[in-house]
């Protein structure tokens, strides 16, 4: 990685608005929003904490930022680990696959990511991001299935991972796959 070049006495750094956001995230999943501090994102960031003031003017602006960002991992998670899954298992194996994914092996970025989700709750400035949120996985579900299935099989995929992270419980493919099935069946149970 090269360090950024130097114009008279300013560094120039493109990319530290990025970093800076990257860092947020990480103190999130390490601390949870309430150790989401300038001092401490800047400390991880390795910039001055005048950076951090100069790209984000108050607390609220760079959580709305790390939302965003988690909302994208999120995003981009599920859309790499799905589109192998259902490939290589088919939809219901896939999505039961990606629950274990995220409620067993990636549970702490399970948990951050809903702390920040539900956020939403109390900050209304949030709530389209949250929204979002919600509206990608059935978006990258319909690709595989009508719109109103994946609309159901988002309201159960959301509703598994909301009590893994808060009840910190485990769900193993194995578990919620038949669940799965019921819904692509439409209730047929044969």
């Amino acid at each position: 990685m090269t360090s950024p070049r130097v114009h008279g006495t300013r560094r120039y750094d493109p990319d530290r608005s990025d970093r800076i956001v990257a860092a947020a995230l990480r103190v999130v999943d390490d601390s949870g929003i309430d150790g989401l501090t300038f001092r401490a994102v800047a400390r991880m960031a390795d910039v001055p904490l005048g950076s951090i003031t100069y790209h984000f003017a108050d607390k609220a602006g760079l959580l709305r930022a790390v939302v965003r960002a988690a909302r994208e991992r999120s995003r981009d998670t599920s859309i790499a680990f799905l589109s192998n899954a259902v490939a290589e298992h088919g939809l219901a194996e896939g999505v039961a696959q990606l629950v274990e994914q995220l409620t067993v092996r990636q549970h702490g970025q399970l948990v951050t990511e809903h702390e920040l989700y539900l956020r939403a709750l109390r900050d209304d400035s949030l709530r389209d991001e949250s929204r979002q949120w919600s509206v990608d996985f059935v978006e990258l579900l319909a690709q595989h299935t009508d719109p109103l299935t994946a609309s159901t099989l988002g309201y159960l995929f959301d509703g598994v991972c909301m009590q893994s992270a808060v009840f910190d419980t485990m769900v193993f493919a194995a578990d919620i796959e038949p669940e799965i099935r019921r819904i692509l069946s439409n209730g047929d149970l044969h």
